[in-house]
């Protein structure tokens, strides 16, 4: 008995994004689109900013907060495109190692 059949259920995008991220597999995949994940996000970061600060300065700060989390997606993408590079090289290298 292989488990080849485990392994492919695993190689998929979210469970290989947060192995190179943090290190740990994803337990519980999102079966939501990305879209649908982004929303979300952006829903819960609002309700917990509204709990904490008064609403004159909930719009400047959701700005704020929208502005490093496009700074931080835009290191992370780049981050993310050079291990996909890494990966690619390692696959077309014709040596017999594997790291």
């Amino acid at each position: 008995m292989n488990g080849f059949d485990k392994m492919l259920k695993r190689a998929n995008l979210q469970f290989v994004a947060d192995m190179i991220q943090i290190g740990t597999p994803k337990l519980n995949l999102s079966v939501k689109n990305l879209e649908e994940r982004e929303d979300e996000a952006v829903e819960l970061l609002k309700k917990r900013l509204e709990e904490i600060l008064p609403e004159r300065e909930l719009g400047s700060l959701i700005d704020i907060a929208m502005e490093y989390a496009n700074d931080c997606c835009e290191i992370y993408f780049i981050v993310g495109m050079k291990a996909g590079a890494k990966l690619i090289f390692q696959l077309l290298n014709d040596n017999l190692k594997d790291s």
